[in-house]
C-alpha cells in the first residue's frame, strides 16, 4: 500500500516538474510553435506603414478642459458613422489651440476601445 502512494507521489512530482519546465519555456523564449497570424519573425518596421484616413468636417464647438472638439462631419464610412454633429476626445488638447469655431478641418479618428478618438486635424485647404 504504501508503495503505491510512493509511486503515485512520483509520479505526480515528475508530471508538475515537466509541465512547470514547459511552462518556462514558453514564456522566457523557449522554442515555440509560430501561431496563425504570427509574422513568424517579420518585424512591423518590414511593412509600410498604414497611412491615416482623412475625413471632412466643420468645428462647432471646442472644449479645451474636457479635451474634447465638436464636429459636424460627412460619413466615416470606415467605422460606419454616418454624417452628424458630435463631440469627440482628441488624442492630444494642444491640436485644439489652432481651431476656431467655424473652420473647415479634416480630421483623422480611430476607434479607441469603445470611443472614436480624433487622432489628428488640420484646417481643411
Amino acid at each position: 500500500m504504501n508503495e503505491r502512494k510512493l509511486l503515485s507521489a512520483l509520479l505526480f512530482s515528475v508530471f508538475a516538474f515537466t509541465s512547470t519546465l514547459s511552462d518556462a519555456q514558453h514564456s522566457h523564449g523557449g522554442a515555440q510553435t509560430p501561431q496563425r497570424g504570427d509574422s513568424g519573425g517579420m518585424e512591423s518596421h518590414d511593412r509600410p506603414p498604414e497611412q491615416p484616413q482623412f475625413f471632412r468636417g466643420e468645428v462647432r464647438f471646442i472644449d479645451k478642459v474636457a479635451g474634447q472638439l465638436t464636429l459636424k462631419h460627412e460619413p466615416i464610412r470606415a467605422l460606419e458613422v454616418p454624417a452628424r454633429t458630435t463631440a469627440y476626445p482628441v488624442k492630444d488638447i494642444g491640436m485644439l489651440d489652432q481651431l476656431k469655431i467655424g473652420d473647415a478641418v479634416r480630421f483623422s479618428i480611430v476607434l479607441q476601445g469603445r470611443e472614436l478618438l480624433i487622432t489628428s486635424v488640420v484646417p481643411a485647404p
